[in-house]
């Protein structure tokens, strides 16, 4: 078995900020490491068109985007469309606050339809991209 290794370029992890001052070197560095991806923070992340060219042209994907609850919540829209601007198949979400069962299973709702609209917009990408071949 292969394990793909997928590193955050965002943050306290080993680059720090320097992604947001220099993403092309920090995705440089991800790509000549010989990691499959990588994982962008939303908070921190370049602007998705930037995140997307460069990593494609490394060879690596956006495996996941890293976001914050409250940000999730406060910007839903933003993020999903973040999410699906550079092929994110993950979600990855943070703190989320101290609450009870019924109010983590509300969380839990809410994050299978945002999951879901992520899915179908993915499958409509995919399937627009292979009849645009053929």
């Amino acid at each position: 078995m292969r394990i793909g290794v997928q590193l955050g370029v965002n943050g306290y992890g080993m680059f720090g900020s320097a992604n947001t001052r220099d993403t092309v070197r920090v995705l440089t560095t991800v790509a000549d490491t010989g990691a499959a991806a990588v994982e962008a923070m939303f908070n921190l992340a370049p602007k998705a068109s930037l995140l997307r060219a460069v990593t494609q042209d490394l060879g690596l994907h956006v495996a996941a985007v890293h976001v914050f609850w409250w940000e999730l919540f406060a910007r839903e829209a933003a993020v999903i469309h973040y999410c699906l601007q550079v092929g994110a198949r993950r979600l990855i979400i943070s703190h989320l606050p101290a609450g009870s069962a019924a109010e983590y299973q509300r969380v839990a709702q809410q994050l299978s339809v945002w999951a879901a609209h992520l899915d179908r917009s993915e499958e409509r990408r995919v399937g627009k991209e292979c009849r645009s071949r053929w």
